[in-house]
């Protein structure tokens, strides 16, 4: 796991503020661009040097699939979706991205999680910073396409290859951490990176969806990992009310916003009953302590139950 850790490390990293304000000017050119240069997109995705968008390979996603499920299931409790705001069902044939407020390194791991239950059927591309790639090419193989973070060149690059990816794969799922770096969910207000508002500017019949993720401890000794999908926005809609990529931009992060606020509410409740398990992890203090409580169970001639808490239904299914 310490490449992962370390290649997922590498895509948060942050540049020098000049070289932000540099990327941030060139988001801001290009998205004042007319829309008829977006075409462009339909010949250069196969460009080997600018582009280097790639297909999932089934077999590397489902490899990593078994492990990453694992892997998680042996650190937290469980994950665990709000049913106030569960996922919705669309139409195969329209792309969605789905943008998270980034809380820590387990945001991709929880994100695979999600993607195995919700939207198995859909292509999964993620950007990452381009060294990291370099290093560690088999994440190509799993979706992940290399960006240039905090570079002018970074910015077109995000641009054209996410544009193309929404534009020519229709079931893909674009994720994206608009934040570019960790922050606390409790930092506010939220600010995001140029990237996504621009590529919401330019972007024609896909879905826009906010998901809120938060971590914390409830009754087991393990975490518990929430997560809760906001309301969905159509491209086209959110271009026509709002004419510019900043107004976008403050609508996307309002709404991610909000969907953080209801998770955190929900969170503050402790009730398991609030959510659907969407992974069950390992419960239980130490394999010594909970043979012995199961063998003080059987003398009693009760159930045992390895789990602190009774009051988990998820676990039931």
């Amino acid at each position: 796991m310490d490449i992962a850790r370390k290649s997922m490390s590498a895509m948060d990293s942050l540049r020098k503020p000049e070289e932000m304000r540099s990327a941030k000017k060139t988001f801001d050119l290009i998205s004042e661009r007319p829309a008829s240069t977006t075409p462009r997109l339909t010949t250069e995705i196969n460009h080997p040097k600018t582009n280097q968008v790639s297909n999932p390979s089934e077999l590397w996603v489902k490899a990593f699939s078994w492990y990453g499920l694992k892997y998680v299931a042996k650190n937290f409790n469980a994950v665990r979706m709000s049913d106030q705001g569960c996922f919705p069902l669309l139409r195969k044939d329209t792309p969605i991205i789905i943008y998270l407020n980034h809380a820590s390194w387990w945001d991709p791991m929880i994100g695979l999680v999600a993607w195995h239950r919700l939207f198995q059927n859909r292509k999964v591309y993620t950007p990452i910073d381009s060294e990291a790639l370099k290093k560690y090419r088999f994440f190509s193989k799993l979706g992940f396409f290399g960006v240039k973070q905090g570079t002018v060149s970074g910015a077109r690059q995000f641009l054209r290859q996410a544009g193309a990816v929404l534009k020519l794969e229709r079931n893909a799922a674009l994720i994206v951490t608009p934040q570019g770096r960790f922050v606390d969910v409790r930092e506010r207000p939220l600010k995001f990176l140029p990237g996504l508002s621009s590529l919401a500017a330019r972007t024609s019949g896909a879905f826009i969806i906010p998901m809120a993720v938060e971590y914390t401890f409830w009754d087991e000794k393990r975490p518990e990992a929430l997560i809760r999908f906001g309301e969905v926005l159509q491209t086209d809609a959110l271009k026509e009310v709002n004419h510019t990529p900043a107004k976008i931009q403050s609508v996307l992060e309002q709404r991610l916003l909000e969907t953080m606020d209801q998770l955190k509410n929900e969170s503050l409740q402790r009730d398991p009953c609030l959510f659907t398990n969407l992974l069950n992890g390992k419960s239980g203090v130490s394999p010594v302590y909970d043979a012995w409580r199961s063998f003080r169970a059987w003398l009693k001639g009760e159930r045992f139950d390895v789990a602190h808490s009774k009051a988990d239904p998820g676990r039931r299914n």
